[in-house]
């Protein structure tokens, strides 16, 4: 089991100013899940880690649910 935590700053391509972002993700072998508040949205995700990379199921303040794909090299 691993958990962490994260805080920075992020600049959205359709804004001229920079947002805090933070959140938490808390890994149990290679399922994960966690939340992450980009300074409009508060996003929930849970995920998978395969050897090529993870797939990840994302919602965002009530929204449609998005997948992420993120390959390995």
């Amino acid at each position: 089991m691993r958990a962490e935590i994260y805080t920075g700053l992020v600049k959205r391509p359709n804004e001229k100013h920079l947002h805090g972002i933070n959140g938490a993700k808390l890994a149990v072998g290679p399922a994960y899940g966690g939340f992450q508040h980009t300074g409009h949205d508060t996003n929930l995700y849970i995920g998978y880690v395969f050897e090529f990379g993870s797939v990840s199921l994302w919602g965002a303040d009530g929204r449609p649910m998005g997948i992420l794909l993120s390959l390995f090299r």
